[in-house]
């Protein structure tokens, strides 16, 4: 195996493990939008 070949798999494997975290990180936001308009509507149906 030469090192290009294996500083390429580095490069690649970073950039899936980047897209990870930004695929989790969308989803950990969209939660966080959910629950606070779920809190606003319970907020607003107890008033």
């Amino acid at each position: 195996m030469s090192e290009t070949s294996s500083h390429e798999y580095q490069i690649d494997s970073l950039g899936t493990f980047i897209g990870d975290n930004n695929r989790q990180a969308k989803i950990m936001t969209e939660n966080i939008y959910s629950m606070m308009a779920d809190g606003l509507k319970k907020l607003h149906e107890s008033n």
